[in-house]
């Protein structure tokens, strides 16, 4: 998805850094530069309750006080073409507060506020909006910390999420051993769970009535709710080809069907995670 450039004018003064609870945490520099404060990306969630918008801020600051206004531009980069599975916001995507953005005498960083609508961004998809600091009057861009991507998505995080779970799988029309699940939530993920077993430690060696093989084949992988209740499950290993399913939330029940290629004969397994 190509992407426009657009330039925004930022007023800075030189200074000591100072912390806000509502931006991103400050790295600091010595010397005269202009930079990102927070590093090189943070994520965007997006909520559908925010009927005016999400925002986001992203800090720029620099190093050395002075007490005039200092300038400098952010830009917005184009599409790299680099991986066709990446997508570019778009300008009906997002939108800049403000283009101009005026640090006066005496102060010392400047936020760059960015809104996006829950309803304008694709679902179930991430996409990415790529800032870049170019230029600041009288001072130096640290290069390696003038561009910043920010990952926008729709934000759907479940509230008090069970992470334990009676499962039971189905397959060949009945009932499979029953097992114990613990989801562990993957880090800075929304609703992305790693799970130990998608069919239980003894689903292989019940399905293949030999006894040797219990808690071996587990179907270990990782679990999504998406924002429309549906469910991805990836599996970790290559004969543990995934499946999709769906979540109620108003019982808590997730349902996964499961393809695999372990045995020789092609068949799915239906499990059902229970919240205890």
């Amino acid at each position: 998805m190509k992407k426009k450039i657009l330039i925004l004018l930022v007023v800075a003064t030189f200074g000591v850094f100072y912390s806000c609870s509502d931006a991103d945490p400050e790295l600091y520099s010595d010397g005269a530069v202009a930079y990102f404060t927070a590093g090189t990306s943070s994520k965007f969630p997006v909520k559908e309750e925010d009927v005016t918008g999400s925002l986001k801020k992203v800090r720029v600051g620099v190093t050395t006080v002075a007490n005039v206004d200092r300038e400098f531009q952010i830009e917005v980069l184009p599409d790299d073409n680099l991986n066709d599975d990446v997508n570019y916001a778009s300008p009906s995507q997002y939108s800049i507060v403000s283009s101009s953005l005026v640090i006066p005498a005496g102060s010392y960083v400047g936020d760059i506020e960015i809104i996006s609508e829950y309803a304008s961004l694709p679902e179930n998809e991430e996409i990415l909006l790529k800032l870049k600091l170019n230029s600041v009057d009288s001072g130096v861009v640290l290069e390696r910390m003038n561009t910043y991507t920010l990952t926008l998505f729709r934000s759907c995080l479940i509230p008090d999420f069970p992470l334990s779970y009676n499962a039971v799988p189905f397959a060949f029309g009945v009932n499979g051993p029953a097992f114990a699940s613990t989801f562990v939530p993957v880090e800075n993920v929304e609703n992305t769970y790693s799970v130990a077993s998608g069919w239980g430690p003894n689903f292989v060696a019940w399905a293949a009535n030999e006894s040797s093989l219990e808690g071996e084949y587990v179907y270990s992988g990782t679990l999504i709710i998406n924002c429309d209740n549906s469910v991805v499950y990836i599996g970790n290993d290559a004969w543990a080809t995934g499946g999709t399913g769906s979540y109620n939330p108003n019982t808590g029940v997730i349902t996964v069907l499961l393809t695999q290629e372990l045995f020789t004969d092609p068949f799915t397994v239906t499990t059902t995670f229970t919240p205890n």
